[in-house]
């Protein structure tokens, strides 16, 4: 029997601003740890006690939890519910003595229920294919999406959904010495998967694909390729995917050369795009802000730095999230009962003057990535600090006056060791936010100063000189568009030459054709007069001996 363990990590962030955190421990048992709206663990405890093979989990749009998991006598087990109530159900039973099963992906939108999963034969362990399972109220269906030779070492595909709830799939395939990327789509109109199409070059080699479907529906593309010995970070995307005349544009390259760059991923915030890739210990960023037409990389030295990077799962039903971003995956550090999100911030807390300190502070807060996005930081700049600093005197004002109020005089009152050790705590996370929100800032400043240097570029500039350098370029572009012309006419010119030598001498083979037609009619006629001549003389020699 073999068992495909591997580490998992899916977040899931629910309608009221609570997380889930679903993982696998070392007895290889589903654990979930629960945090509250402002990061602080308030729960840890299993969700099962059998061992278990593989497990993906989700949030649907009720706010419901969904989870499934093979477990190590192959059973398929569905998970509903949250905290502490749980309902589950028996799927079906898998032949793990005869198969390997991994790289389940589950999948709730509206009333349809979609389970992916690769099932290996252990007979040919280089074949395998991508089995479909998906149901709602009405029933049931079951598809093999492909059965393709993924190689010595099979990689996880990856699928996301559009607007109009389309199914989209790329995985890893070798094919020809080489690994390629294939593409298909899954029609939710017929229900049925396209033929895939190979969507990379055969002369490479490929791995480490995402895919991300923006809010747009345009479809992103991210993979990387072996040069020199080393991983090379390409980009293509497929725009409007719903229309049927959608077409994928031409690669890029957004990695310079021996950066080495590993497992990227794709998201969006705001109006952003983001690539995170990993190099070692180290979370790189490269960001666009026109859908992909144009990359700018963050220079290293703004990198996020970890010791234990981990790739996580991370699905949403928060609606500030579900409205502004769209993330498949994340990179993150996960310590004890601590998160931090890298690229992002996607576990915000409550604002400050919601916060009650005696019962917040008080407790060990998790440690999180407290940068803002790139969408809040755009409005901060915008609206100045003049209006935060009337928020401000305005929270600062409506304080006082419920002071006054109640006649509490805050210098008067003593003020204990352990309410001090609180308010040092917060200090040290209010240092942390301030630091990592100047790290973000800086981000921003670089970006805005490779943009400007780009749009004021002196070479760019108009003037009298480039006028007439220009000028003079165009009028040699036009000679030379006027040289290929006289060519392609020329060129023209023999051929029509040769179509007409070429249709007079099929002309002479067509009246060849009819005289040896005739011919051949008058022999049959020939033939036909002496077989009816022999028989007639015969049949009177016949007679003779009667």
């Amino acid at each position: 029997m073999h068992l495909s363990y591997r580490t998992q990590h899916f977040l899931i962030k629910t309608q009221e601003n609570y997380s889930y955190y679903f993982y696998l421990t070392k007895n290889q048992e589903i654990r979930y740890h629960l945090y509250n709206e402002v990061g602080v663990l308030v729960k840890s405890e299993n969700l099962t006690t059998e061992m278990v093979i593989d497990f993906s989990a989700t949030i649907d749009a009720k706010n419901q939890l969904h989870l499934i998991c093979i477990t190590k006598q192959g059973n398929m087990l569905y998970y509903i519910g949250s905290d502490s109530h749980w309902k589950h159900k028996f799927i079906t039973k898998l032949d793990i003595k005869s198969n390997i099963y991994r790289y389940l992906f589950l999948l709730v939108l509206n009333d349809y229920t979609h389970i992916f999963c690769m099932k290996t034969n252990l007979l040919n362990s280089m074949v395998s294919s991508i089995e479909h399972l998906y149901w709602n109220e009405q029933g049931i269906d079951k598809s093999t999406i492909t059965t393709y030779l993924t190689g010595k070492y099979p990689s996880p595909y990856k699928v996301d959904i559009d607007s109009m709830n389309n199914l989209h799939i790329v995985y890893k395939v070798f094919y020809r010495n080489n690994h390629q990327l294939y593409y298909s789509k899954f029609s939710a109109f017929n229900k049925k998967w396209n033929n895939a199409e190979l969507i990379s070059n055969l002369e490479e080699d490929h791995s480490h694909s995402a895919i991300l479907i923006d809010k747009k529906d345009n479809l992103h593309l991210i993979w990387c390729t072996i040069e020199k010995n080393n991983f090379t970070l390409k980009y293509k995307n497929k725009s409007n995917i719903i229309h049927h005349k959608s077409r994928w544009s031409n690669p890029k390259t957004l990695s310079s050369k021996n950066t080495n760059n590993l497992s990227p991923i794709l998201l969006q915030e705001g109006h952003f795009l983001k690539v995170l890739s990993k190099q070692g210990n180290t979370i790189n960023e490269i960001i666009s802000e026109d859908y992909g037409i144009n990359w700018t990389a963050i220079s290293r030295n703004k990198s996020y730095k970890t010791d234990h990077p981990s790739l996580i799962r991370y699905s949403t039903n928060h609606e500030y999230e579900r409205n502004n971003y769209k993330v498949q995956y994340v990179y993150g550090e996960i310590l004890d009962d601590a998160i931090t999100i890298f690229g992002t911030k996607l576990m915000p807390t409550k604002p400050i003057n919601n916060i009650n300190i005696k019962s917040h502070v008080s407790s060990p807060i998790a440690k999180e990535d407290s940068s803002p996005s790139l969408e809040e930081q755009d409005q901060t700049t915008v609206t100045g600090s003049c209006d935060t600093s009337e928020e401000l005197l305005n929270t600062a004002d409506t304080d006082e006056a419920k002071n006054d109020a109640s006649h509490e005089n805050l210098y008067d009152r003593v003020i204990t060791k352990g309410e001090i050790v609180d308010f040092e705590v917060l200090l040290d996370h209010i240092e942390e936010h301030i630091t990592r929100l100047v790290g973000e800032l800086e981000k921003l400043e670089e970006v805005r100063m490779v943009l400007e240097e780009k749009n004021t570029n002196p070479s760019n500039m108009p003037s009298f000189t480039n006028y007439f350098s220009s000028k003079e370029l165009l009028r040699n572009k036009f000679e030379e568009m006027n040289h290929h012309i006289s060519v392609l006419n020329a060129e023209k010119t023999v051929l029509q030459d040769e179509l007409s030598y070429l249709q007079e001498k099929f002309s002479l083979f067509e009246n060849k054709l009819d005289e040896y037609k005739n011919e051949q009619a008058t022999l049959q006629e020939e033939a036909t007069k002496y077989v009816e001549e022999n028989f007639s003389f015969i049949s009177r020699i016949k007679n003779l001996f009667r």
